[in-house]
């Protein structure tokens, strides 16, 4: 029995090094192999989120060796309304010979904020593929190998009419920025003066989004040419009266130098802050106001 799986594999290697090398292997869409029962597909998910969220089973119905992409955009649904679905961020590249059954984890998104985190091993089922401005948007995050939260975020900004103030990665604060700024020109929105993020659980308790724990962001940037000597970030209430000075934390790139001030709703009272960043001399460099809560 070895013996046979043994020559199996070598003759499916050797299907597959022959028509590589004679560039005579397809790249078949997904969802067109599906349509002409080249595969059969069996999704599953990882009970997570992101990277590796799902997982697919294939299963070869021909005697080539085919290549499947998967998709952008594609939505899953959980066995039951309680879960939130599965949306792909695609471009995966699967070699499969014939006779194989292989899982292969992908990259997929929650579909619901308001639902729960996916069970490991539940079974979902495909239920059709998003607004094409949101699946060309994810492929952009792909191609730029932005932070897949961005993507998430994203996904949310379409399933659940989350504000595009809330395109923002806490490890990326710059790419952030830019992303935003992207989308926004998209979408012809203006670009957001602020950023938030809320809470992710993934425990499988409760939403996966948890509102009222939010934190919120602002970029200040300039170039060096801009200041005397060194930058200084001070905080105001509504009322006038400083709130908290700020120094350190600051982001060089080619485009100049950044600086993150957050506020976070548990900590921070709620209210209108202004923001203001300076230098030695007190030249103000940029300004912006943060609304906090309400």
């Amino acid at each position: 029995m070895q013996k046979g799986y043994v020559s199996c594999f070598l003759m499916v290697s050797l299907l597959l090094l022959s028509d590589i090398a004679g560039a005579r292997v397809k790249v078949i869409p997904i969802r067109i192999a599906i349509g002409k029962k080249m595969i059969t597909l069996r999704v599953f998910s990882n009970g997570r989120l992101q990277r590796n969220a799902m997982k697919m089973r294939l299963v070869s119905n021909v005697k080539d060796t085919i290549i499947i992409k998967t998709e952008t955009g594609l939505m899953y649904k959980a066995p039951d309304d309680g879960h939130q679905p599965l949306v792909t961020l695609g471009g995966d590249l699967i070699p499969l010979n014939p006779c194989e059954v292989k899982d292969t984890a992908v990259t997929a998104f929650c579909g619901n904020a308001n639902a729960q985190c996916p069970v490991v091993d539940a079974e979902y089922t495909f239920v059709r593929q998003l607004d094409t401005s949101l699946v060309t948007t994810l492929q952009y995050v792909r191609r730029n190998n932005l932070p897949l939260v961005l993507a998430q975020h994203l996904v949310w900004m379409y399933t659940n009419n989350f504000g595009i103030e809330t395109l923002y990665a806490e490890s990326a604060p710059v790419e952030s920025e830019n992303f935003a700024k992207y989308v926004a020109g998209k979408l012809k929105l203006p670009p957001p003066k602020q950023y938030v993020n809320y809470r992710i659980d993934t425990s499988g308790v409760g939403p996966v989004v948890r509102r009222k724990e939010e934190k919120a962001f602002v970029n200040l940037r300039w170039t060096q040419a801009q200041v005397f000597r060194n930058v200084h970030v001070s905080v105001y209430r509504s009322d006038g009266s400083l709130y908290k000075r700020l120094d350190g934390g600051i982001v060089t790139d080619r485009d100049g130098s950044a600086v993150v001030v957050e506020f976070y709703s548990k900590r921070d009272p709620a209210g209108i802050y202004r923001v203001r960043l300076h230098d030695d001399a007190n030249n103000t460099i940029d300004e912006k106001l943060v609304t906090i809560g309400g």
